[in-house]
């Protein structure tokens, strides 16, 4: 890997190529372990310092599909990365090691459903009941605390102001991004 290139995302991309080629072709029956050995050397001492950074149990650092995973939408199509790292993210004291996809492309960073699960960001709730007393069912149902904090997000319809037009153009194909 070429870690000097002015264009890094062009460079992780040939290497990657490189990479490809070497494990499809004459290591194609080289055990995933000594490809990740092989992935090691090729990637440089720059390499080897980002990498000595990711919290890797022993069995994931001899996969190979934790070192080089592609990227899914939600759609399943595949999303060119330039790499992927872990991260230590600390919310509420507790720390998580949360692995992050790169992309070349300008678009919002999304965590993941479990990532948030498990970070404890939001909780999914299976059913909701409806008590048979009629005034309560008039209030939405909120804890006090959030209800005192953002009552006026929960009233009215959720209309944003002025009038929105979406146009869809039946001659191309839809894409997910």
């Amino acid at each position: 890997m070429d870690w000097e290139a002015t264009d890094l995302v062009t460079a992780w991309k040939s290497f990657q190529q490189h990479t490809e080629f070497w494990f499809a072709g004459p290591l194609a029956k080289t055990a995933e372990a000594q490809k990740c050995n092989y992935l090691m050397i090729w990637i440089g001492n720059k390499g080897r310092d980002i990498y000595s950074t990711w919290d890797l149990s022993e069995d994931d650092k001899k996969k190979l599909e934790v070192q080089v995973s592609p990227l899914r939408s939600y759609s399943g199509h595949s999303i060119d990365t330039v790499g992927v790292i872990h991260l230590r993210c600390s919310y509420k004291c507790q720390d998580h090691v949360v692995k992050f996809h790169i992309v070349d492309r300008n678009v919002q960073s999304v965590v993941g459903a479990k990532t948030c699960e498990a970070m404890k960001l939001l909780k999914r709730i299976h059913s909701i009941t409806q008590t048979s007393n009629l005034q309560e069912t008039t209030k939405p149902f909120l804890p006090e605390k959030l209800e005192q904090q953002y009552g006026d997000l929960f009233t009215g319809l959720g209309c944003l102001p002025g009038t929105h037009k979406i146009r869809i153009n039946k001659t191309v194909a839809p894409v997910v991004l």
